[in-house]
């Protein structure tokens, strides 16, 4: 289902809802509205003839000033236009009941003088309480329906004489009924309309750029190259730019099987040397040369067996989903026993190692791991650091992590790199050798604080150098 199709048929169940939930009960309540506001004045008008009755209530038979006001009213000609509706005659019926309920004047039904009157308005007027119903005239004809109010009629003493019930047909106010169910009716199906279609421009709108990114996808999955994307907003732009990162990421493992294959290229000059070294160490040579020959060997073998040991760390914790068994660490113990692993080499360039334990925090973890880890990170400071400069290491706790931050004075990593030195096999150039390492190394740190439920970060220094941040939370998530 198409995205504009799902925002359509969310639109259509959204109206299906707001019909029966607002525009149905709001259809349902505009006939009572309008017989609630009909009915108020007619309790007014009931109470205040039953009030002129009294006044003439000895005669015989009681008011008929009332019923001859009545008679000339109905006999009006006249034309009201009231909105849709024109009203052209007076439609109010009165009847007069005694105090035992027998009617004493009828203008609807005279043949009905004489008799008792027994309908609940009468009835329950005559109980002292409100007396007031609707009725049919017409069982058939919903149109022949009558409200009756009823009022008593009270002597000075307030004795009850009788009672005044004022009728009036619902058949003109349902023309005020219909006319706005019908109103009510147009608004909520152009309400509907504008609705699907806002609904349409919205999904355009909104799918407009997601094509634009999937013809994108298409491209780049066909091999192609092209631009990013514009895209709006906060989350498509992110999208975008993760697609982006996606293909990167791609075109990385790409580089990293031709990087391999070169790698692996590479290896073979330094076999070929060392085999031709003992080639010719079975002549007979003189002391110097064979000397160096044994340190050419001593060398590239060196540097083979620490690429191949790299490596099979590296796989063993990448295959490696927890910690085999956490037990507390000593972080300015594994501190000092790196720095002392590295301090010949980096006196060997006047650089002097500073540790300062502002805090010792014991988190659970590996601590042949961690110490690998910050073995890595000082071998960076030292091959970074410049020469008759100090490597400054704090211990501290912040938080609930406790944290190990390195810092040389080098020249800091550039902003392109500072995305990708953790990836596996990237590596900068070492600024006293111009060499690259086996760019291992930081993986493997990336990989262990993981493993603790810990993060590692570099960042650049004040003024100059680079930060190393090793967090290890003391609470680890991943033990």
């Amino acid at each position: 289902m198409s995205l504009t199709l799902r925002f359509l048929v969310a639109v259509a169940l959204l109206c299906t809802a707001g019909w029966f939930a607002v525009v149905k009960p709001v259809l349902d309540r505009i006939e009572r509205q309008y017989l609630e506001a009909a009915e108020e004045p007619m309790v007014d008008l009931a109470n205040l003839l039953a009030e002129i009755a009294a006044q003439s209530w000895d005669r015989d038979p009681p008011a008929p000033d009332l019923a001859d006001a009545l008679r000339r009213a109905r006999a009006r000609e006249f034309e009201a236009r009231i909105y849709h509706l024109v009203k052209t005659r007076v439609d109010l019926h009165i009847t007069i009941t005694d105090a035992r309920g027998i009617v004493l004047m009828d203008s609807m039904n005279p043949d009905r003088v004489g008799r008792p009157h027994g309908y609940r308005d009468v009835t329950l007027t005559l109980q002292g309480k409100y007396g007031a119903r609707s009725s049919r005239t017409d069982p058939d004809d919903p149109l022949s329906s009558v409200m009756h109010i009823a009022a008593p009629v009270r002597d000075e003493a307030g004795a009850p004489l009788g009672v005044v019930s004022v009728a009036k047909p619902k058949r003109d106010l349902l023309v005020f009924i219909e006319h706005t169910r019908d109103r009510v009716k147009a608004f909520a199906l152009a309400g509907a309309a504008a609705a699907f279609l806002l609904a349409i421009l919205l999904a355009l709108w909104i799918a407009a750029p997601l094509r634009k990114l999937t013809r994108h996808a298409e491209a780049v999955a066909t091999g192609g190259r092209p631009p990013a994307p514009r895209l709006p907003g906060r989350h498509l732009a992110r999208l975008g730019r993760m697609i982006e990162e996606m293909r990167d990421t791609l075109e990385g493992k790409r580089h990293v099987e031709t990087y391999v294959r070169n790698l692996t290229h590479e290896m073979k000059s330094p076999v070929a040397a060392i085999r031709g070294a003992v080639e010719l160490l079975q002549d007979t040579l003189p002391g110097d040369q064979r000397r160096k020959l044994l340190a050419n060997i001593d060398g590239e073998s060196r540097r083979l067996e620490a690429l191949g040991g790299q490596l099979l760390e590296l796989a063993n914790i990448e295959s490696r989903k927890q910690l085999d068994a956490a037990e507390a660490i000593d972080p300015a113990a594994i501190v000092r026993a790196a720095v002392d692993a590295k301090l010949p080499a980096a006196r060997n360039h006047g650089i002097a190692i500073d540790v300062a334990v502002r805090e010792n925090p014991r988190p659970r973890g590996d601590a042949t791991l961690v110490g690998l880890a910050i073995a890595n990170l000082l071998q960076n400071a030292v091959d970074f650091a410049p020469e008759e400069s100090t490597i400054a290491i704090e211990i501290r706790r912040d938080g609930d992590d406790a944290v190990i931050e390195i810092t040389d004075s080098g020249p800091g990593v550039p902003d392109f790199a500072i995305d990708r030195v953790f990836e596996r096999f990237y590596s900068l150039p070492r600024p006293r050798t111009g060499r690259k390492s086996s760019g291992l190394g930081l993986c493997f740190v990336r990989e262990t604080a993981g493993l603790h439920g810990g993060s590692v970060t570099l960042a650049r220094a004040e003024p100059t150098g680079t930060r190393a941040t090793l967090r290890l939370p003391l609470n680890s998530r991943k033990n």
